[in-house]
């Protein structure tokens, strides 16, 4: 497949070819029409059709073949084409000093074409192919006088003529070549900047997509996220060090928590560095090249002492909630940070936040599901608690209904009894008995009577028997 430069190259080489191979179709059907000679016009015709041997050649895949034709073959034909236009004016009578000005600035016009469809890199393709443009303007005359159609020859007359015009024309020349070199020398490394710049974001988002994804973002295992990050950074960004901090909750101290060394510095007081605690605390994204140049690095000097520290990108991510963090690369005295450098630690910061939320999150799962568990053996506890004191009032319930039945035939039946007797007693013997004796006996009865009406009435009352109920 074919590279995005070369496939440009391919389309402007087809371009000119098919361009002027119209061109030069309108131009010979011009001719006819205003009535030029016929020789000319045939010649323009014919010449047409060859500039469709490049667009072939560069269509069956002879590239750098099509490129040299295509150069070579404008200039030849200019140069013909000049040579017969003479000829025939000559033999008119109408050949005029300015038909020898005009083809050189075409000629220099044409310059341009290897320039625009040959890469830089291809020198000596370049090379050949600016040779007829070049020979063409140094040899015009030259060539002119072979075919007796030379400037003088034909009885135009100049005293600065062969001087200054052929000194102009190499000037221009030279100019214009050497602009268009300095222009395409620009051009193609803005587009090898570019095509460096779009390969390391690709590198960077297939790093971060991988992390994004890792089992320890997902789960969020913090530590793991951290290491991870602090490598990562360390090997795109070029750094000599990466520290992972976190922010105390009153602010006044960064707490290192992470670090790509293994060895955690001290941490950092705000008193130590109030400057680089503010500019934390204002942008999200704090970045020093030079230490010369940003007075706050100096602040914490003694922190990078062991280090070739002299430049520094920090970024602040959220924790949770209002709790942050902050990432911080140390790079040499020969690192600039780049705006893909802050571009991937950005989204870095954004992953850990993600993290810390997958964190809280499972936490908050786990703690929910511990409380579910205990109100689920709540539960079960209580059901087996209703169940054994169901189980209780019903053999309770039993108990009662059995008392109920005794009360009311087994012990209530000796008292209607007794009762029974006694009226008869009192009926049949009434002058014989001791009155006093009969009293007392009577009460007992009255009283028994009482007692199973009041058992009857407390176990249809409060279905229980106590003794309050019997005394009350």
């Amino acid at each position: 497949m074919a590279s995005p430069n070369k496939k440009y190259d391919l389309d402007v080489v087809e371009m000119i070819s098919l361009t002027l191979f119209f061109l030069s179709l309108i131009s010979s059907l011009l001719f006819f029409v205003f009535d030029f000679t016929q020789v000319l016009t045939l010649q323009v015709f014919l010449h047409s059709f060859l500039y469709l041997i490049p667009y072939v050649l560069n269509k069956t895949g002879y590239e750098n073949l099509s490129s040299a034709i295509l150069s070579y073959l404008i200039v030849v034909s200019l140069l013909a084409l000049s040579i017969i236009n003479k000829i025939q004016s000559l033999n008119l009578g109408q050949i005029e000093p300015i038909n020898y000005f005009d083809v050189r600035l075409v000629i220099l016009a044409t310059m341009s074409v290897p320039l625009a469809i040959i890469s830089l890199e291809k020198r000596l393709l370049l090379f050949i192919c600016l040779i007829p443009s070049f020979l063409a303007i140094v040899f015009f005359d030259g060539i002119h006088n072979l075919f007796g159609v030379g400037f003088y020859q034909v009885g135009l007359t100049s005293n600065i003529y062969s001087v200054t015009m052929n000194l102009f024309s190499i000037m221009c020349y030279i100019f214009l070549a050497s602009a268009f070199i300095f222009l395409k020398t620009k051009l193609q490394r803005s587009e090898q900047r570019h095509k460096d710049e779009r390969k390391l974001l690709s590198v960077y988002l297939e790093n971060l997509m991988i992390f994004g994804k890792s089992r320890s973002v997902y789960l969020g295992n913090i530590q793991s996220a951290y290491k991870q990050a602090t490598s990562i950074l360390l090997n795109l960004c070029d750094a000599t060090c990466v520290t992972i901090w976190h922010i105390n909750k009153n602010g006044h101290a960064l707490e290192p928590v992470s670090c790509s060394n293994n060895v955690l510095p001290p941490p950092l007081i705000k008193k130590q560095a109030p400057e680089y605690f503010n500019k934390l605390k204002k942008q999200k994204l704090v970045i020093c090249d030079q230490s010369t140049e940003n007075s706050f690095f100096n602040e914490f000097e003694a922190l990078f002492s062991a280090s070739d520290t002299q430049s520094l990108m920090s970024l602040t991510f959220v924790l949770n909630g209002t709790s942050k963090g902050v990432i911080t690369i140390e790079g040499d005295s020969s690192k600039i940070w780049r705006l893909e450098e802050s571009i991937l630690i950005n989204a870095i910061g954004n992953i850990l936040t993600s993290t810390h939320s997958a964190h809280s999150i499972i936490d908050k799962n786990r703690l929910l599901q511990i409380k579910n568990d205990e109100i689920n053996a709540i539960n079960n506890g209580l059901e087996a608690t209703v169940k054994k004191r169901t189980i209780e009032l019903s053999e309770k319930n039993k108990q009662l209904s059995e008392y109920a039945f005794i009360n009311s035939h087994i012990l209530r039946a000796p008292v209607a009894r007794v009762h029974g007797l006694y009226n008869l007693i009192e009926q049949m013997h009434n002058n014989d008995i001791n009155h006093e004796l009969m009293l007392h006996f009577k009460l007992s009865i009255v009283e028994l009577n009482d007692i199973t009406v009041q058992i009857r009435k407390a176990i249809e009352s409060y279905g229980d028997i106590k003794r309050e109920y019997l005394l009350n």
